[in-house]
């Protein structure tokens, strides 16, 4: 057994910084003054005031949310939280369980790390809780609602956004600096401007009405990839289940880690994001649809066992849609907002722009969308001047002026309380959908969740020289909740280091009867306690 828990073994890195965002609040002063001043994207707020954080370190990170407009904090460590746990809740559920007993699952933003995820809303007892920013039209657009044609060449415009796309993918994966060139050197239907898509228009053309394992009995129902397949020919294969499967998708966005790394390449997973968490079955963690990164090269590493906590399917070897601008649309409803990406990068570093020809030309920064533009109001609210979206500024729901785990609501709690917010004086606020949310995501942001750190923490776990976050001192693990609770989160349990600990006890109790507790398996307990919190590893019992 011991064997096969080195095999699993994971360790996370537990971020213990957390960074102060300016803000405002999300009503108007006692004297009816507001306390803000009305700003556009060329200009800056004259407030004061700052959303606080509660932890006492603090470093600079960069979220993938424009701060200039929105308030934003961190996880709130204080709490038991990670500093990831900044995950915006979308109007966006859905639940693969035939049986009606599963609470289900809803898709979030996470601006803390850059990604789309399919989260459990309720597992163990517990409900997730979410950021929450609400929405409402200034327009009488849909944004986020697509109008394809097929144009009979092998290409479909979308005449919301003004994107042509290829009917069929590549046919077969291939490595990021592959993708920019097989783009770069296409000419198809008589075009040869085609590029690789960024990670925020590949995005635009999922279709989360549909899922690979949706049957009569699920939300959504219809089982497909997360594509308009009356439109798009997508190329499947069989997955490490042995089941039909479809693929992830390369962006030519750069996901940036916060050690300045830049390896790893955004994707859209059309089909499902599976994860193998020690045991021999792969599940959907994330969920068709989500966007997240892989490795852009092959360098050798097995990943047939997952990557990460969650043990999540690497493919490296990618399929690829190309793109380009239908110049004919002059009027889009959908306008997708520029990444604001304007970094190059190779396979690992930053570099200087790539000209036309040269070696990974065609990524993102070489292509400047649509600008960010934003108004802020004044009031509590932004708004969005190319979508026509107004926003409120602040998650702070409970008005007290910081962001915590305090203001954040369940799914159903979110639902019910749009029809009682009254921001700006506005009574029409409602959960922004999943295309709505994704509108703000600026991948000039950076991953707080170092991939190369945790690599090198894993290398050195057990040797007895590293102090990293407390896992290691003088050779004998020590008990480190916080990694508890990442790995728990991982498996879809949502508690706090307070709760775990409490839960443990003194002394601890046997795997069997943690996993009954907890609602997981018995090896899972088994890992939690060995790998995560050292506990069959103690010499001594539990203080």
């Amino acid at each position: 057994m011991k064997q096969k828990l080195n095999h699993l073994l994971i360790i996370m890195i537990v971020c213990m910084a957390m960074m102060f965002v300016s803000a405002c609040n999300d009503s108007s002063s006692d004297d009816g003054s507001s306390s803000t001043s009305t700003t556009t994207s060329d200009a800056t707020t004259d407030t004061d005031d700052t959303i606080t954080v509660s932890d006492s370190i603090s470093l600079s990170h960069v979220p993938f949310i424009d701060t200039d407009y929105f308030d934003f904090a961190y996880g709130d460590t204080q709490a038991g939280e990670r500093l990831i746990d900044s995950q915006y809740l979308a109007d966006a559920y859905y639940n693969m369980d035939e049986t009606g007993t599963d609470p289900g699952n809803s898709f979030g933003v996470n601006f803390a790390d850059g990604r789309i995820k399919g989260y459990d809303l309720g597992l163990a007892g517990r409900d997730k809780t979410f950021l929450v920013i609400y929405v409402r039209d200034t327009t009488s657009q849909s944004y986020g609602v697509n109008n394809f044609r097929d144009n009979r060449d092998g290409t479909v415009t979308d005449l919301a956004t003004g994107l042509m796309w290829m009917k069929d993918d590549s046919g077969y994966g291939m490595e990021w600096q592959d993708a920019l060139n097989y783009c770069e050197d296409l000419t198809h239907a008589g075009y040869s401007d085609w590029r690789l898509p960024n990670a925020k228009e590949l995005q635009s053309i999922v279709d989360y009405t549909r899922m690979p394992d949706a049957t009569d009995a699920t939300t959504p129902f219809t089982p497909d990839p997360a594509i308009d397949t009356d439109f798009f020919n997508i190329t499947s294969f069989t997955n490490y289940n042995g089941d039909e499967d479809w693929g992830f998708f390369w962006s030519s966005t750069t996901h940036k880690a916060s050690d300045g790394n830049g390896a790893w390449g955004a994707y859209v997973a059309f089909g499902r994001a599976l994860g193998n968490m020690g045991g021999t079955t792969w599940t959907d963690v994330h969920g068709a649809g989500c966007q997240r990164s892989d490795p852009k090269f092959d360098d050798g590493t097995d990943y047939s066992n997952g990557h990460g906590p969650q043990g999540d399917a690497v493919y490296v070897y990618n399929y690829v849609r190309p793109v380009r601008y239908d110049t004919t649309v002059t009027n889009p409803t959908y306008v997708i907002v520029d990444t604001n990406q304007t970094t190059f990068w190779d396979n690992f570093s930053e570099i200087n722009a790539p000209a036309e020809g040269e070696e990974f030309f065609g990524q993102d920064a070489n292509y400047q969308g649509v600008k960010a533009s934003y108004t802020d109001n004044g009031d509590g609210t932004v708004t969005d001047n190319n979508t026509g979206l107004m926003w409120q500024k602040t998650p702070d729901t409970n008005g007290d002026g910081s962001i915590s785990s305090d203001d954040k609501y369940t799914f159903d709690q979110a639902v019910a309380n749009a029809g009682n917010c009254t921001t700006g004086g506005y009574t029409d606020w409602r959960l922004p959908s999943l295309k709505e949310l994704y509108s703000l995501m600026q991948f000039s942001g950076e991953d707080v969740c170092m991939e190369s750190d945790a690599m090198e923490m894993s290398m050195n776990f057990g040797t007895g020289t590293s102090d990293v976050m407390g896992m290691v001192t003088g050779g004998q693990p020590v008990l480190d909740f916080d990694a508890g609770v990442d790995y728990l989160s991982s498996l879809g349990i949502f508690i706090t280091a307070t709760d775990l600990e409490f839960i443990l006890g003194n002394p601890p109790p046997s795997p069997e009867v943690l996993a009954s507790d907890l609602s997981i398996q018995t090896d899972e307990a088994m890992i939690l306690m060995s790998i995560f919190l050292g506990v069959q590893e103690m010499a001594s019992p539990m203080s």
